[in-house]
């Protein structure tokens, strides 16, 4: 498998799953903080920050840390 290829299996593996995928559409929109995501999607903050841990090792999002 070519480099490409691996990169675009390794973004629709970050994004498959339903809840990630509506956290990756809101931080499209604009920058939000966990709580602010957990809250939009209806899941604890703990498992918005797993899945958000998920997308960043895949490079689908990145984390900035503010206070």
């Amino acid at each position: 498998m070519n480099e490409s290829f691996q990169r675009v299996q390794r973004l629709i593996a970050a994004i498959g799953h339903r809840s990630r995928f509506e956290l990756f559409l809101r931080l499209a929109e604009r920058e939000h903080t966990v709580g602010e995501l957990a809250e939009g999607v209806g899941l604890s903050q703990s498992c918005t920050t797993r899945h958000l841990q998920a997308m960043a090792r895949a490079g689908v999002v990145r984390a900035q840390r503010d206070g």
